[in-house]
């Protein structure tokens, strides 16, 4: 067609062909008041030489069966990723530190007997004071020991 071509069908118009291409040096415009529906047997390419602006009056869902991927963020930069990597960083921040924790608990395990040898000196002491005996210097507790008790805890 050299010209301006219009056709004005009043009823349904159906085409049936082997293949069809539209092409068009100006605007293609696609408009219907009703649904308009779309199906593809195999694969489908849109390629957008500027921007693709979508308005959508409600809800918009996408199913895909093999993969789906999540991006939010930039082309560079995916939150869904930097999410998880933080989420890995935390995890491991709470094993070091629970190694510590852990550690000390296991050690206070092993003071118990410190604190029975405390309380045996204390009883000690108190029948040194009643007798007026002098204990061996070996079996006093000097206050050093008990420095570096306190001090690891």
């Amino acid at each position: 067609m050299q010209a301006t071509d219009k056709t004005t069908v009043l009823g349904t118009s159906t085409l049936l062909a082997g293949a069809v291409q539209h092409i068009a040096e100006g605007d293609y415009s696609v408009a219907t008041q009703g649904n308009l529906v779309a199906s593809v047997g195999k694969d489908t390419t849109t390629a957008v030489g500027g921007s693709l602006m979508e308005k959508i009056g409600k809800i918009r869902s996408s199913i895909a069966a093999v993969r789906q991927d999540v991006w939010v963020g930039s082309q560079q930069i995916n939150v869904m990723a930097l999410m998880l990597e933080t989420l890995e960083v935390v995890q491991e921040l709470a094993q070091q530190t629970a190694g510590p924790y852990a550690q000390q608990h296991r050690w206070a395990a092993e003071r118990r007997p410190y604190a029975q040898q405390h309380r045996w000196a204390a009883e000690r002491r108190r029948y040194q004071r009643s007798r007026r005996e002098v204990w061996p210097v070996e079996n006093q507790i000097r206050a050093s020991d008990w420095i570096g008790v306190l001090i690891d805890r």
